[in-house]
């Protein structure tokens, strides 16, 4: 009996002693694996950069327009923008879509979209722009009177129809703006008596003191 013991013990190390060497081995392709995906990140990381520093690239253009109406991408907000930078592109959207169509146009590859659909896309984003524009503009307004609240439907309805032609989802807070702001501006004062624009502007002066 000892010594089937000693026999099965001496086979299970012989597995064990293969399935070591076979781990070793995943251990070096996966460590090689890691080394190649770090070397493409870099590749993509070190082209991204340079596609941004070329003066006449697409991406360098759109800055350079934004620039013109002040506007900025923040890094400190994931690369994006903040709410009053979207304000100044809703209010300057007529100039600033038909401006970008151009750019994507001179920019755009052989197989890249078309010029028509190029145009179409920034003509649908303009319309989209201006008229949630609209909508904000009316809902703001303190004390507004019955024409303002029909107005404000007006734009709001034609805002939600392109927002989901556009392929964009009904959201919370579309969905308040579609079917629940107009009873709020009938409201003493309206909800332009109720914004908080002062609290954004609280955020701003601080972070201009911090800097």
């Amino acid at each position: 009996q000892i010594v089937e013991v000693n026999v099965e013990i001496a086979r299970m190390e012989n597995e064990l002693g293969e399935l070591k060497k076979e781990k070793k081995k995943i251990e070096v392709r996966l460590d090689d694996a890691k080394k190649f995906a770090e070397t493409i990140k870099n590749s993509l990381d070190r082209l991204r950069k340079k596609r941004r520093k070329t003066v006449n690239g697409v991406e360098a253009k759109m800055y350079q327009l934004l620039k013109m109406y002040n506007v900025k991408i923040q890094a400190y907000h994931g690369g994006s923008m903040t709410g009053k930078d979207l304000i100044k592109i809703m209010s300057n959207a007529h100039e600033i879509f038909p401006k970008l169509a151009e750019i994507f146009e001179m920019g755009k590859k052989e197989d890249g979209m078309s010029k028509d659909d190029i145009y179409k896309l920034c003509e649908d984003t303009r319309r989209l722009f201006v008229l949630w524009d609209g909508a904000f503009s009316y809902a703001s307004k303190i004390n507004p009177t019955a024409d303002d609240i029909a107005k404000y439907e007006m734009f709001v309805e034609a805002a939600v129809e392109a927002h989901v032609a556009y392929g964009c989802n009904v959201t919370p807070k579309v969905h308040l703006m579609w079917k629940h702001v107009a009873g709020q501006m009938k409201l003493p004062g309206g909800l332009g008596q109720k914004r908080e624009d002062w609290v954004e502007k609280l955020h701003q002066i601080k972070g201009r003191i911090r800097k």
